[in-house]
């Protein structure tokens, strides 16, 4: 039996750009390009900055609020709105009572004819 090899679509999908991929993006780039690839090369790289600057700046902004804004959890549970625990619904289960008779075997119905 010949085993068929199944490999992906696009070389750089599986594991990495290699030189071949490389070469061909940077020749698109200068054929798209042209002079102006290091003005654009430079923007991209700005860009790519600030996202991870905004990008920080939110996750840091949610790990203060999650972790060390204590303040305002107290402010919760102080205000008109707040429910004690006595007031929940809390859902409920039957409570499980065991069997009173112990089980018994099941006899097989006798084949007499």
């Amino acid at each position: 039996m010949i085993g068929i090899a199944h490999e992906p679509c696009l070389a750089f999908i599986g594991g990495g750009l290699g030189m071949g991929e490389l070469l061909v993006i940077g020749v698109i780039a200068v054929i798209l390009f042209g002079k102006n690839l290091p003005d654009v090369a430079r923007s991209l790289g700005r860009s790519y900055t600030q996202f991870r600057r905004g990008l920080q700046d939110i996750q840091s902004e949610v790990y203060s609020n999650t972790y060390t804004n204590d303040d305002t959890a107290a402010s919760l549970t102080n205000t008109s709105t707040s429910t004690s625990m006595d007031d929940r619904n809390l859902p409920t289960a039957p409570k499980f009572e065991p069997p009173t008779v112990a089980p018994q075997p099941e006899t097989p119905p006798s084949n007499e004819v």
